[in-house]
């Protein structure tokens, strides 16, 4: 037969970021107020969600490395969050000497290489 399909709704006012995780749930910002960000999971088994952590100002992309390390940049400088190895963002880069003002967008392949997108 054939498989009745639902709509769900799992959170309002979401950044433009989202990230499918190996485990099945979904990664994604949700935009609490202007100023307060939060990098949130989905449990699509539990319908639940649950506050990772706050993203740097103004920042809502995000990409996720194969071994489940989260990335974003916040002006030139990326940073990093490791699920049970980090408690808070933990800058790894400042690509302002290459000239970069700032970081829009970030993607990750399948073999863990990242592409980001600047501004100049």
């Amino acid at each position: 037969g054939t498989q009745k399909q639902r709509l769900l709704r799992v959170s309002g006012n979401p950044g433009r970021s989202m990230a499918a995780l190996p485990n099945g749930q979904l990664a994604y910002v949700q935009k609490a107020t202007e100023q307060t960000w939060f990098l949130k999971i989905y449990n699509p088994q539990k319908q639940t969600s649950e506050i990772l952590l706050k993203m740097p100002s103004g920042t809502e992309d995000f990409a996720v490395l194969p071994d489940g390390t989260y990335l974003t940049g916040n002006a030139a400088k990326l940073f990093q969050y490791k699920p049970g190895r980090n408690t808070d963002w933990k800058e790894i880069a400042d690509l302002s000497k290459y000239g970069v003002k700032a970081i829009s967008r970030l993607a990750v392949s399948k073999d863990g290489k990242l592409a980001v997108v600047v501004t100049q």
